[in-house]
């Protein structure tokens, strides 16, 4: 990834835990910027900070609260930002994270698709998190049983084209697909792309 005349945006993440690199995936792709990945506390790992480095950005946006990216960690990416230029997406939860994280889209762009997987694994989500890239769209996460009302809520602001549900019923019940029926209104297709495995979930989701 080369910068021309320095980055405007470099995102950063836990590299521990997953669920708030999902969401951050789509909106690096939004901005144009790499994701990096960071421990949650201790030393900027060197291999980031000579990459933020050599990147120059203007921004650092750092995805996840102080549980995910410590405050301390935060500190260190911001000495390698001008003007300590560093911003935190800082959900109450990994549900609250994404659909803040997803407000990247609005009101820059409005009428996206919107892929939901589970929060609770990683598979499905990831698969669903590079086409929401390529098409321009965003990911938000849900539990297995019931849509978050932060979830609820960001699937009503983006007003979306249509909306993907990531995965079996096991990983998204039908009760939650209902609800994210009922979130966008009846006027937004909403499709379940769900396989009988992670790896024919995944099959779908490319096709």
């Amino acid at each position: 990834f080369t910068p021309i005349g320095g980055q405007e945006w470099v995102v950063v993440a836990s590299g521990q835990a997953f669920p708030d690199a999902l969401g951050a995936g789509p909106m690096a792709a939004f901005l144009e910027a790499p994701l990096l990945l960071v421990p949650k506390s201790g030393t900027l790992p060197s291999a980031v900070a000579g990459e933020i480095d050599r990147l120059k950005p203007n921004n650092i946006m750092v995805v996840g609260g102080p549980g995910a990216v410590s405050n301390s960690m935060v500190g260190q990416l911001a000495q390698h930002a001008p003007l300590n230029q560093t911003y935190t997406i800082d959900g109450a939860n990994r549900y609250d994270t994404a659909a803040q994280t997803s407000e990247g889209f609005d009101p820059e762009v409005t009428g996206v698709p919107v892929f939901v997987g589970s929060g609770v694994d990683f598979p499905d989500a990831l698969g669903g998190g590079a086409a929401a890239s390529i098409l321009g769209g965003t990911l938000l996460l849900t539990t297995p049983t019931k849509l978050p009302t932060e979830t609820a809520a960001a699937l009503k602001r983006l007003t979306p084209t249509k909306v993907f549900v990531l995965g079996g019923t096991g990983a998204v019940s039908n009760t939650v697909f209902n609800q994210v029926k009922t979130a966008v209104g009846s006027a937004v297709p909403v499709g379940r792309l769900g396989g009988t495995n992670r790896f024919d979930t995944a099959a779908k989701v490319s096709k």
